[in-house]
């Protein structure tokens, strides 16, 4: 469903119209000539008519959004935006919306361009920046911020802002850092030590998570009942994750050419796929319809490796929920080579069609600022500010503001390829086979390099 909303305040200037007065005369040196007294009576000037007043018509920028139709999520745009126009009441935001799936933004962006439809910025999301930058639609922000000294791009950190080829398209307004979100009353009740109290003691390392999984999970039978964790090393973002705790990465430290073909990083990848076929402790791609889903809401998960997008979540489901229960949140595990999380970035972005970019950048700084942090923090932004200087914004008692601290000091930005979505659509594919037993890791992993290859140098790096 697409559909499209405005949120204006409109104020039509009226310019000043000349007014010309007949039937006087200043004299010279300021003294007014006055007419002799024997002089006929003067016929009464008629005033001549007014100038309607010029209409202004408001600045219109037009913004392709996307809404998960949630109410807290339409309120919170809705008030945001609000507050621009009040206080800009000469500018007008026209939404052209886009619901689920959030990729179809992508979709939609790509053919309005091609049928020669402009729009001035749009709602960018990581997963889909490759689209954009593949179809050349989106512009720098170089220009805009080499003229406006209201913006330092050195209080940013380095993983909120996207780059293409060393130029600035992007300025994160929400950032989410993937970590352990886990059932705390499982881990009470049970008498288990939960993954906080294990990286407190500076034991949280792939073999406590493993362990941790395994007594987390339940079975009747042959049928899972409860699982232990959801990894989803199937995605990307999350197998970084791993690869990073081997000392790993997708990437040389260049970005020159793709690293994935190595032996860390084949044991990383064994060892988050080994919680599927082996300690069968993570709910497989094919799961049989007789086990649980892995639903963590409803008590049949009891870690998940999510972002803080989930709090709103857990906080109507789970908190204000029927049968609520605690939840906690920490780190990620580390491992031989360390840990680390990436940055996942959603940033607007500035159409290359836009008819009006300053006023485009104009409102996308207000999005960006501090001001506006809290409201995102009702969509699970906040926790992660992309600028050093703004204060972290949290809402909810379950929430540890040292342990958002503590994950953004092991976060590193992600690193990804204009052709992104190639390596993505393969990497997932080859999951599904290594799950299947189709091909073995070394395999899977040797096929990612060369597609990874083939993508950097067909289209270059987001960097």
């Amino acid at each position: 469903m697409k559909s499209t909303r405005t949120f204006s305040r409109r104020l039509i200037l009226a310019g000043m119209a000349s007014v010309s007065f007949g039937g006087a005369a200043l004299a010279a040196c300021g003294q007014v000539a006055t007419a002799p007294a024997d002089a006929p009576a003067a016929e009464e000037a008629q005033p001549e008519p007014t100038a309607a007043p010029e209409v202004m018509e408001p600045t219109v920028i037009k913004y392709m959004h996307f809404t998960t139709q949630q109410e807290v999520w339409d309120n919170t745009y809705g008030a945001v935006i609000d507050r621009y126009v009040e206080r800009n009441p000469d500018v007008q935001v026209e939404l052209d919306i886009v619901t689920w799936p959030l990729t179809d933004v992508a979709v939609k962006a790509v053919a309005a361009s091609a049928a020669g439809i402009s729009y001035d910025m749009y709602y960018g999301w990581f997963g889909y920046i490759s689209q954009f930058a593949t179809a050349d639609i989106i512009q720098p922000l170089d220009p805009f911020i080499a003229k406006d000294a209201d913006v330092d791009l050195s209080e940013y950190y380095e993983g909120a802002l996207e780059r293409i080829g060393g130029n600035l398209y992007g300025i994160a307004w929400f950032l989410g850092a993937r970590s352990i979100w886990y059932n705390d009353d499982i881990m009470t009740n049970e008498g288990l030590t939960s993954p906080a109290d294990l990286d407190a003691a500076g034991n949280l390392n792939w073999d406590t998570l493993t362990d941790l999984a395994t007594k987390l999970t339940t079975r009747e039978g042959a049928n899972v009942t409860r699982w232990g964790l959801s990894f989803n090393g199937n995605a990307y973002s999350s197998i970084v994750i791993a690869l990073k705790s081997w000392g790993a990465d997708w990437w040389d430290e260049d970005f020159t050419a793709p690293a994935i073909d190595s032996p860390a990083a084949a044991e990383a990848v064994q060892t988050v796929l080994d919680h599927v076929i082996k300690h069968q402790v993570h709910p497989p791609l094919n799961r049989k319809e007789t086990d649980a889903a892995p639903n963590f809401t409803e008590q049949k998960l009891g870690m998940v490796l999510t972002g803080p997008w989930f709090t709103r979540t857990i906080n109507q489901e789970i908190v204000e929920g029927q049968t609520p229960f605690n939840v906690d949140l920490a780190n990620v595990p580390e491992g031989p080579g360390g840990r680390g999380t990436p940055l996942l970035i959603n940033a607007f972005w500035i159409a290359r069609s836009s008819p009006q970019p300053d006023a485009t950048w104009d409102f996308y700084k207000y999005l960006i600022s501090e001001e506006v942090q809290p409201d995102w923090a009702n969509l699970g932004g906040g926790r992660f500010p992309p600028n050093r200087t703004y204060t972290p914004a949290v809402q909810y008692p379950f929430e540890n503001v040292d342990t958002y601290k503590a994950i953004a000091d092991v976060s590193v930005p992600l690193r990804q390829a204009v052709k992104q979505a190639d390596i993505d659509g393969a990497w997932g594919a080859l999951w599904g086979q290594m799950e299947a037993g189709e091909i073995t890791v070394a395999e899977a992993v040797a096929e990612a390099q060369q597609v990874s290859a083939i993508a950097l140098q067909e289209g270059g790096c987001i960097c």
